[in-house]
């Protein structure tokens, strides 16, 4: 049986730039190709949100920030895997250490530049989700709403990811 695991989206703001901290996958460690968020199992009794923070300091050395617990939309990391949620982190601090950082690099990218890093596709599109969800009130809002509020697509169509 796998476990259930839960990913995170961090970002910040430079000079009115949206930027997104990217880590390499930890399968990728010599060649520092393969660029994805953090992410991992979701640890008892953490909420899935919580725990993909934890994941964050782990894999990235993210150490302060606002934490999100909406989920932005849900991406395999392979085709049979499960839909992993992911959440958003505005980050506040970095640490200089941290548990993994002779396993991985990380990298800040600019929002808009994402797809030059990325390759899985199915992640690709939750990045630009939760890009759309932190530039977006509305679009944060209806995240908000879906999160929250169990068969809502069912009596409200329009607010279905399309």
């Amino acid at each position: 049986m796998t476990r259930k695991k839960s990913a995170i989206i961090p970002y910040r703001f430079v000079k009115d730039q949206l930027q997104i901290l990217l880590v390499t996958a930890s399968s990728d460690r010599k060649r520092g190709r393969k660029w994805v968020i953090p992410k991992g199992e979701i640890v008892a009794p953490l909420k899935p949100h919580l725990s993909a923070i934890k994941e964050a300091y782990e894999e990235a050395g993210v150490l302060a920030g606002k934490p999100h617990p909406i989920c932005v939309g849900k991406y395999r990391d392979s085709s049979k895997g499960e839909p992993i949620p992911t959440f958003l982190l505005e980050v506040a601090k970095l640490h200089k250490d941290w548990p993994e950082k002779y396993k991985r690099k990380r990298k800040w990218v600019n929002a808009d530049k994402c797809e030059g890093y990325i390759k899985n596709s199915d992640l690709l599109s939750v990045i630009n989700e939760g890009v759309r969800c932190v530039r977006s009130n509305g679009a944060y809002l209806k995240r908000a709403i879906a999160t929250f509020c169990v068969g809502l697509d069912e009596r409200f169509p329009k607010l279905r990811r399309s």
